[in-house]
């Protein structure tokens, strides 16, 4: 979501006939477990166009962006990372001992209860879910980039970014890049040997114990962020 905003602001940003403001400081978040930006930083002085983190909501920032995703995906996924960047470490770490060492129930509670019960009002906080990025992309781009950027895209604009954004040009940037940095070398062939040999795991293997720990622990949260 962050490379797809800085291409719009890069491509259509000093056009001003596309836009109605001259300046806006966007804040975009996700939710990590691991909370790695300071709360403390300071950016009065030069605040940024566009600021990525993963951390809970920063009151300094008037347009907010908020990604959202289902929290078993979200879990899983955040698993499955772990496991291949930290494989001499997690041979034998369970899903639920995952869980429960990273706190993730408790961290993505806190997490979207700072965006959700904002009393602010006159904050403007976008949600949007990971779903909805994949299978409703043009709506959601046209209307993220109304709302936080001031800027109008045409269908012909949305078809050049959604095309940018394919999965084919995405494969070829990372092609030219496991030719070219060479720190890849031996690290791709110990990751691939370890892939290779390990099962990771699928949403649909999550003991049913577990995911209804998730779904009801976090029952609020998600009743909040899928209401529209």
């Amino acid at each position: 979501a962050l490379a797809l905003l800085t291409t719009i602001v890069n491509r259509f940003y000093s056009d001003t006939s596309k836009t109605c403001v001259n300046h806006k400081s966007v804040y975009l978040t996700s939710f990590d477990i691991d909370q790695k930006f300071s709360q403390s930083s300071d950016f009065s002085d030069s605040p940024p166009v566009l600021l990525k983190t993963h951390a809970r909501l920063i009151p300094r920032f008037f347009y907010q962006l908020c990604i959202f995703r289902d929290p078993l995906s979200c879990f899983v996924s955040y698993y499955n990372m772990y496991l291949s960047q930290n494989h001499s470490k997690s041979s034998k770490l369970t899903f639920e001992c995952f869980l429960d060492a990273k706190d993730c129930i408790n961290q993505y509670k806190q997490f979207y209860n700072s965006y959700l019960l904002d009393s602010d009002r006159f904050r403007r906080i976008q949600f949007v879910s990971y779903e909805e990025l994949i299978h409703a992309f043009p709506k959601v781009v046209s209307e993220i980039s109304i709302c936080m950027l001031g800027i109008y895209l045409s269908p012909e604009d949305l078809g050049a970014l959604m095309s940018d954004f394919s999965k084919p040009n995405f494969k070829k940037v990372e092609d030219i890049y496991a030719t070219r940095d060479f720190r890849r070398f031996k690290k791709d062939s110990l990751n691939t040997s370890f892939i290779s040999n390990r099962s990771f795991l699928d949403e649909d293997d999550v003991n049913p114990s577990t995911r209804e720990l998730i779904y009801t622990s976090l029952h609020e949260q998600i009743n909040l962020l899928s209401s529209k």
